[in-house]
């Protein structure tokens, strides 16, 4: 992905953009390039640390049915890094409803890391303030390929 697409996928997560808009970019991606934002979906949610319980609390947040594929992927499993990667391999149909969970578990994750310890925006661009103009334009100058 590139920054921008980083920027937006953390923007998602904190709210700040609005899902429907996060929606539509995924939806106009090729299924290749969607597997590859799951993937790298799947490394920023581990940076998160998720929790087993953040697993239903996902489902619920997303708004998706729990008897849905990828739902059901995330809430079974013994261990949520390898439903990550079973999630990212779903068939193309499944795959917006994938990226809406995904984004959902690292919105749950994130929130319960960023009350429970504190940020380091220093080297975590993440951290910063993403709705701040000036803070992207210093995010895109500095990250940027």
């Amino acid at each position: 992905m590139t920054i921008d697409e980083e920027i937006l996928v953390n923007q998602l997560a904190q709210g700040i953009v609005e899902m429907p808009t996060g929606e539509s970019w995924f939806a106009g991606l090729s299924e290749s390039v969607q597997r590859s934002v799951l993937r790298e979906l799947n490394v920023f949610i581990a940076n998160a640390s998720p929790h087993a319980e953040d697993a239903a609390r996902a489902v619920a947040a997303s708004g998706l049915k729990s008897t849905f594929t990828p739902c059901v992927l995330l809430t079974t499993g013994l261990n949520i890094r390898q439903q990550l990667a079973r999630i990212s391999n779903l068939p193309g149909t499944e795959l917006g409803k994938a990226f809406r969970l995904l984004i959902a578990l690292l919105a749950v994750a994130d929130t319960r890391r960023r009350t429970a310890s504190p940020l380091d925006a220093t080297n975590h661009w993440w951290h910063r303030d993403l709705r701040d103009a000036s803070v992207l334009d210093a995010i895109r100058q500095e990250f940027s390929h």
